[in-house]
């Protein structure tokens, strides 16, 4: 292959590369460090600050690198099935086709799945694992060199991103918990499954597999693992518009909330919970503020 090919192919991996190290850095880096770098006069964290300080934000910068990731992901694999399949062929069939008895089908094969394992490989480690070490290990500075690239993707992915926005799982002050397999069998299911990400002091339930999802993001204050009597998990009237789910005594969710408040998407802080019951106090996680009920003894005269 000449010297134009590897140049695209390094090309595309380096594109990859630098949307998954945008996604991680973007997700990972605090809103306080970047608000501060603002604050004294550096230009890329002014262009960073509004993405990271409004979910509706990051939701767009994050839904721009993933399309980023999918479309050079794509295109890497259509060249190199045009490029490198067609030049390891011959080799295969020089090499490899005699000792195996191949035919000009098999040897095409037999390119292909070379190329497409190798290909695979590299994209995995040198493309996935190393940039998302990198970024989870140096937020600022990942988030900070990848912010001129990605401001122009969010402008050129703006239209796609409109019709895929909402797609990306945020996650704040919120109970993850509880949840059962619809099936017939009725068995319970994973907590959760795939990419969330965390915007902190959440509640994430992992049973019965630990691996059922990858949480990242900001994940400093969430409890994760297995709990139990964290809910009650029978849809009742505590008060307010809807049936609501109650925190049970000595919940683990309980006073385990933000301590500046319970926040929303805007990060605007929430003083009720969903029934309309003050907050108070630490918050505690989810849509119920729990509340110790005082009973009046009962006197017979």
């Amino acid at each position: 292959m000449t010297l134009s090919v590897w140049l695209i192919f390094a090309a595309l991996l380096a594109a990859n590369a630098l949307y998954v190290a945008a996604e991680f850095g973007a997700v990972g880096v605090r809103r306080s460090r970047i608000r501060r770098l603002s604050e004294d006069g550096n230009l890329l964290a002014r262009r960073l600050q509004p993405f990271v300080e409004d979910a509706a934000e990051l939701d767009r910068y994050v839904a721009a690198s993933q399309i980023g990731i999918t479309l050079s992901s794509l295109i890497l694999g259509a060249y190199a099935q045009a490029t490198a399949t067609i030049a390891l062929a011959p080799w295969i069939a020089t090499h490899v086709g005699p000792m195996f008895h191949l035919d000009a089908k098999a040897v095409a094969s037999a390119a292909t799945i070379t190329v497409l394992i190798v290909l695979t490989a590299v994209q995995v480690v040198a493309v996935e694992l190393i940039p998302k070490s990198i970024a989870l290990q140096f937020p600022t500075q990942v988030a900070l060199g990848t912010v001129l690239p990605m401001l122009g993707s969010v402008r050129i992915f703006g239209p796609v991103i409109y019709v895929l926005n909402g797609a990306t799982l945020f996650l704040r002050d919120s109970l993850l918990t509880g949840n059962t397999d619809d099936s017939p069998m009725g068995t319970q299911a994973e907590e959760c499954f795939g990419d969330i990400i965390s915007q902190d002091y959440n509640l994430i339930a992992q049973t019965p597999s630990p691996t059922g999802c990858n949480v990242i993001g900001s994940t400093g204050h969430n409890l994760i693992g297995s709990f139990s009597n964290v809910l009650d998990f029978q849809l009742l009237d505590h008060g307010g518009a809807t049936g609501t789910l109650a925190l049970l005594p000595g919940s683990i969710a309980i006073d385990a909330g933000d301590p500046t408040g319970c926040k929303d998407e805007l990060g605007s802080v929430l003083t009720q919970d969903q029934r309309g019951v003050s907050r108070f106090g630490v918050c505690d996680i989810g849509a119920f503020e729990y509340q110790l009920e005082t009973f009046l003894p009962l006197v017979n005269k």
